[in-house]
């Protein structure tokens, strides 16, 4: 299957920022946040500086970008609305399914699974969504 993709990439460069800021907002403490760290078991003097993990996260963000312009791409998705469907497709069957069965194995709490998945899910529908519509 040889097929050409071209990228725009201001549109994987602005997916890439609005799904970094819903994880700002998602893991706000009164959001998500407190009940996330709950749910890890964990504290933040525990956890440590976040400041590498959210470095490198935003590239992993950028890397996600890349890859689901490329899905849209091939699938042939040109509108928001094909975007948003086939990043929902995507990020629940591949993702989500992924997620719960690392869930089921790990025995992490299910609050854990849903605030984690999520955000998952919902940032790559978001990012779906903004790559079909550019």
């Amino acid at each position: 299957m040889e097929q050409m993709v071209q990228f725009n990439i201001v549109a994987i460069l602005v997916a890439t920022v609005v799904a970094y800021a819903l994880g700002a907002i998602w893991y706000m403490p009164k959001l998500f946040g407190n009940a996330w760290m709950s749910a890890l078991g964990k504290t933040p003097e525990e956890l440590g500086s976040p400041v590498r993990a959210m470095s490198l996260n935003f590239f992993a963000t950028l890397l996600t970008a890349i890859v689901l312009a490329w899905l849209l791409a091939i699938t042939g998705a040109q509108t928001a609305w094909e975007g948003f469907y086939v990043s929902l497709i995507a990020s629940i069957g591949l993702l989500g399914t992924s997620m719960y069965a690392d869930h089921l194995f790990a025995a992490t709490p299910i609050k854990l699974l849903l605030i984690t998945g999520g955000y998952r899910i919902v940032h790559i529908v978001l990012m779906g969504t903004i790559l079909g519509a550019w």
